[in-house]
């Protein structure tokens, strides 16, 4: 059944996959700006997930080791009212595509972090995105090397790109505030960054790292 979209409205965008059996999962956020003359959902859930996999997502999958693999791409409207289909799985979208790189991936907890930054400097105008499967080739110790530097803030910078999947339909990408969806305007982001600095990141038990 088709809804409204509204200007505020929040929508999520996932990145799913897999890298030695765990689970991986890259949360997005984009906030309703302009919707002239009015998409509706749920095609328009289905027209931003294609929108985000083809302009932001490929992107910084191409960085990534072919050990880890695409689940899907999800999307579902979190605020005012929630909305979740089933998971968004385009024709377009190969069911066994895998990173870009042809190299082995570190291990499964180790990330390259992009932060993205919003009008404030308080905890809550500031946001990471641990992305994995970083190829060992692309590594010196725990700093990424100066030479595929480049490419992973090239992948921070689309953390600021504005979604327009169809003409007059215009997301903007912010941050949420836990348990406040409703984020006010200097919650959107305004830059971003990556340090070329290797984090680990805890997943939990094998098969359920999500």
């Amino acid at each position: 059944m088709a809804y409204t979209i509204a200007i505020g409205d929040i929508f999520e965008v996932q990145a799913v996959g897999v890298l030695d059996d765990q689970t991986t999962r890259n949360t997005f956020h984009y906030a309703v700006a302009l919707n002239d003359p009015g998409e509706a959902g749920p095609d328009a859930l289905q027209d931003i997930g294609q929108t985000f996999y083809d302009q932001v997502w490929v992107n910084i999958q191409s960085n990534m080791s072919h050990e880890w693999a695409l689940k899907h791409i999800s999307v579902q409207k979190i605020w005012p009212v929630r909305y979740r289909p089933d998971h968004l799985a385009p024709a377009d979208i190969a069911a066994d595509e895998t990173g870009g790189d042809v190299n082995d991936a570190l291990p499964s907890g180790a990330a390259v972090v992009l932060s993205r930054f919003a009008e404030k400097s308080d905890p809550e105008y500031q946001g990471r995105i641990y992305i994995p499967a970083i190829p060992v080739n692309h590594v010196d110790g725990s700093k990424v090397l100066l030479a595929n530097l480049p490419a992973y803030e090239a992948n921070a910078a689309l953390l600021a790109f504005v979604l327009e999947p169809v003409a007059g339909f215009k997301l903007i990408p912010t941050l949420t505030v836990e348990g406040d969806f409703g984020v006010s305007a200097d919650h959107q982001i305004k830059g971003s960054a990556c340090d070329g600095i290797v984090r680990y990141q805890r997943r939990r038990e094998v098969g359920r790292g999500e």
